[in-house]
């Protein structure tokens, strides 16, 4: 989810046409963000593909969902909504963090996992790495992501 925005601000501010999806609504709404108030995969059940996206950015919310409907059901969504020469840009945890979080993480991705997704596609960016440091609740962690970034040139 888009959470309080803060990465949909930043896609607003390089100039792009930004619609952030999140259950909750941000205390802060910006008007020139299109704000989809659903979870993820009502927004995705709903959808009739007409709208076509130039880049889907994705950080730190697969993980929180069900890895079959991810696998089976988002991925294929999100490719079905992306333009030609699109990129769908993805963070995500390979391993729990250390603390855990009280809400356990449902699925894991390895960066190979991920790319399998995407045969075919432009890889422009993959890498599984450690990071230390805080999280969203500020609590300092040792995070385990994958980061991918592929460019649809399929289409």
């Amino acid at each position: 989810g888009a959470g309080e925005g803060k990465q949909a601000e930043k896609f607003l501010e390089a100039g792009a046409l930004v619609t952030a999806v999140d259950k909750k609504s941000p205390k802060k709404q910006n008007q020139k963000i299109i704000w989809k108030n659903s979870s993820l995969e009502k927004f995705i059940s709903l959808s009739d593909f007409n709208n076509v996206y130039d880049v889907i950015f994705m950080q730190n919310i697969i993980q929180f969902l069900d890895k079959k409907w991810t696998l089976t059901t988002l991925m294929p969504a999100l490719q079905k909504h992306l333009s030609k020469n699109g990129i769908i840009a993805i963070r995500t945890f390979y391993k729990n963090p250390i603390p855990p979080f009280k809400e356990a993480p449902l699925s894991f991705y390895k960066i190979n996992s991920l790319l399998s997704l995407f045969k075919g596609w432009k890889v422009l960016f993959a890498r599984q790495f450690k990071y230390n440091g805080p999280g969203l609740s500020g609590i300092n962690r040792r995070f385990y992501l994958s980061d991918l970034i592929v460019k649809n040139v399929q289409k």
